[in-house]
């Protein structure tokens, strides 16, 4: 496993596809962490867009901060 650490002087990052891959912000940091995420798959009908990302990873935030419980179903619908 690699990990970098991007700052906004680092512009764009692109993560290849089928990469496995996840976000984190530094715990210690003293300012907020945006994370800006788009995807622009070739060869798909429904691209993937803002609002797949947002519910996405809200939820994931959701489940990872112990405010609700991984619901398997609740994945699915999303995807």
């Amino acid at each position: 496993m690699t990990k970098e650490v991007h700052t906004p002087e680092d512009g764009p990052c692109e993560i290849k596809p089928y990469i496995p891959h996840t976000f984190h912000p530094i715990a210690d940091s003293t300012e907020d962490c945006i994370i800006l995420v788009w995807a622009h798959p070739d060869n798909v009908d429904m691209v993937m867009d803002r609002v797949f990302f947002t519910n996405l990873l809200m939820y994931v935030s959701d489940v990872h901060e112990k405010k609700v419980s991984l619901n398997p179903f609740q994945i699915m619908l999303t995807q």
